[in-house]
């Protein structure tokens, strides 16, 4: 029997071959075997194909300029029914796929409800995993939400008890030429939570050490390994391994277990120079893993007096909080928000703060902002009792009824802050129909109400806009053209991009260019920049943030605040932006960026060496009198040294290097630093 077959005979629904009617699926929702149900969809610039073949969906496509349909540049797969499915019943869908070619673009999952209404999904396609089927999950607890282009009047949270069908987007970047797989759509459920066989890891010290100035290397860090309810394994050993952020090995061991009983073992991982540590422990029965457990380490030396020393020029920070280890780090800069619905008005002119705590008592309003960091505050949303959109569950998004009563809001607020903040943005990414639901006329009428507002409390404040999700949006240079510049103090956008070097770059240059043909001359701030570990691989977020900061500080950009510095979501530890995970250990970019604040604070730019098309990127800066150049290869089998006779190398981690090649250090995607030595 075919694999079609013996779903068919298994159930049948209306939407889905292998949907049970009624109660929730039991079986794969999609196996591609035909996509005669399934409307195809090619829009924009997007030439090539959707077939079934060999049981999948294979998607062609690629971006032709030469074609110019309506809508966005995308491929398109969806399928509906009247019937709804059930799917309250799991964790989330898991697609199984191939990347035959990179397409450049995330694939979305999108669930639909009765009446068009859609909630996305990103499913993160690893192009690490070329031509290799790889499963990969989405969470509805946390990787759905609302698509505001299916229903901008939708008023309601996703409903998995009635789905009513499914689309798969793929949105094509100019230049994308790909093809993509895709064998089945199957929901999943989270195992149950082990109860026998338990690692637990306690680290001497935290996984994050600080080692002072004087401290001797190497150095290493003292572990306990507690196996608890150790059962059912006859051959019991507890293997680990350790290695560094590319993989070179820096220990390993085993050691026996006996059975039935709570056992510590003590390891000690060895950090012959400073930087990151992965740790892998496996308990076996013989040759087979019974559990496994990762623990990341970093050992970094403290930062100098001086590079602790604030500053409000560093272009040094990140967000969210908590700033504890940053603020140890060398950090600078740190973004905070104010929720207008926190409060309501009062007869008097005051605001009530209106958060309490789990018992229902008030709260006294008293935002934490750590000392020494200095912040941008940024206003997150309209209240309810202004909204234009009230009954909306995007309430927030909306302008308000009365412009002179939320300049007066925050002109108090403002008022309240000014001993703590002096830089504010008026919105967070005010592109309509992302987190502003007004038009352009009313994004430019809220940067002059809010201006005025703040300046009239703080004449000194700096007004921060237009904050796009991008540099690169029509939204950007129409602000601009529309006289948005009057009324901010500075510019500051969001820089999520492909990679930095060379798109932040050309991005910075146009956007330099849009300023200048509208007489615009500011500082420009950048108040979110990052990569995802989903997508990514965690060496190429550091990779990334080192390179990002290093042209930022060369372009003359006054701040970057790296989003984020925790993973509060991520509990499946699957890979957020966050430079924590979320069980607050490290992953490499933490290290790389606390290496490039005690190398770079206070670094000044001088010359960009080699043309812009040059194999290598190469910047020297001058920190203290001495030169430092910050080097990456942009293409393979590139090789470097500093031009001067006595020099130090050392990785992004803070490791000295050693000449591998007659001399000469071999560049890649990770940079290096070039010390000269007097």
């Amino acid at each position: 029997m075919t694999r079609a077959a013996m779903l068919a005979a298994v159930v049948s629904s209306p939407l889905l071959l292998s949907l049970a009617a009624p109660g929730p699926p039991t079986a794969p929702l999609e196996t591609f075997d035909s996509l005669d149900a399934w409307q195809v969809d090619l829009t924009g610039h997007v030439a090539g194909s959707v077939e079934a073949q060999d049981g999948g969906a294979v998607i062609a496509a690629r971006y032709d300029r030469d074609l110019d349909r309506a809508g966005h540049s995308r491929v398109t797969l969806t399928r509906t029914s009247d019937a709804p499915t059930d799917l309250s019943a799991f964790t989330g869908l898991r697609v199984r796929a191939r990347i035959a070619r990179p397409l450049g673009s995330p694939l979305w999952l999108h669930l639909l409800e009765a009446g068009g209404v859609r909630y996305r999904g990103q499913v993160v396609l690893k192009p690490a995993l070329l031509g290799e089927w790889q499963e990969f999950p989405t969470r509805f607890d946390t990787d759905f939400s609302w698509d505001f282009e299916s229903s901008p009047d939708a008023n309601q949270k996703l409903d998995l008890g009635a789905i009513t069908g499914l689309r798969l987007m793929l949105g094509l970047p100019e230049g994308a030429d790909g093809q993509l797989e895709i064998d089945e759509i199957t929901p999943y459920s989270d195992p149950p939570e082990p109860t026998t066989n338990l690692l637990w890891v306690k680290v001497e010290g935290g996984a994050i050490r600080l080692l002072p100035p004087d401290a001797q290397l190497p150095a290493d860090t003292p572990l306990e390994v507690t196996v608890g309810k150790l059962e059912g394994l006859a051959q019991a050993e507890l293997a680990w391994t350790a290695q560094d952020a590319w993989g070179r090995e820096l220990g390993s061991g085993k050691a026996a277990l006996v059975p039935n009983g709570e056992h510590s073992r003590p390891l000690r991982i060895v950090f012959p120079t400073p930087g990151y540590a992965q740790v892998d422990l496996r308990l076996l029965d013989g040759d087979k893993e019974a559990r496994r457990q990762r623990l990341c380490l970093a050992a970094l030396p403290e930062p100098g007096e001086a590079d602790l020393t604030p500053r409000e020029d560093s272009i040094f920070g990140i967000w969210p909080g908590g700033y504890g280890t940053w603020i140890k780090l060398g950090a600078k800069w740190a973004r905070t928000y104010c929720q207008p619905w926190d409060f309501e008005p009062q007869p008097d002119g005051s605001y009530k703060y209106l958060r309490t705590d789990n018992d229902g008592n008030p709260l006294p309003f008293a935002p934490n902002l750590e000392a020494p960091l200095s912040y941008v505050c940024f206003f997150r949303g309209m209240p309810k009792w202004l909204s234009t959109q009230p009954d909306r569950t995007d309430y927030w998004k909306f302008p308000p009824t009365d412009w002179d009563a939320y300049g007066r809001f925050v002109t108090w607020y403002v008022n309240r802050m000014k001993d703590r903040v002096r830089v504010w943005e008026t919105w967070n990414e005010p592109v309509p129909y992302a987190y502003w639901m007004g038009n352009m006329e009313e994004v430019i009428r809220l940067y002059e109400v809010t201006y005025r507002a703040v300046h009239e409390a703080d004449p000194e404040a700096v007004v921060l806009g237009p904050c796009p999700y991008a540099i690169r949006l029509p939204f950007t240079e129409q602000f601009f053209e529309m006289g948005g510049g009057e009324w901010i103090d500075a510019v500051v956008v969001h820089a999520y991009m492909d990679r930095p070097d060379p798109n932040f770059l050309d991005d910075l240059a146009w956007l330099r260019d849009v300023m200048q043909r509208h007489g615009v001359e500011r500082d420009l701030w950048v108040t979110e920049v990052g990569w995802d570990t989903m997508e990514h691989t965690e060496l190429q977020q550091a990779n990334h943030l080192v390179q990002t900061y290093a042209l930022g500080l060369a372009e003359g950009v006054h701040t970057i605040i790296w989003h984020m510095n925790w993973d509060y979501d991520d509990r499946a530890l699957r890979g957020g932006h966050g430079l924590l995970r979320h069980n607050h250990q490290p992953k490499p970019g933490l290290a790389a960026y606390a290496t490039l604040i005690r190398f770079l604070e206070g670094a000044a730019f001088e010359r960009y060496e080699g043309d812009e098309d040059a194999p290598a990127r190469i910047i020297l800066f001058r920190k203290h009198g001495r030169r430092i150049w910050v080097a990456w290869g942009r293409e393979p089998g590139v090789v470097w040294r500093p031009p001067v006779a006595q020099w130090e190398v050392r990785d992004m981690m803070g490791a000295p290097l050693e000449p591998t090649n007659q001399g000469f250090f071999d560049l890649t995607d990770s940079p290096i630093y070039g010390f000269e030595v007097n």
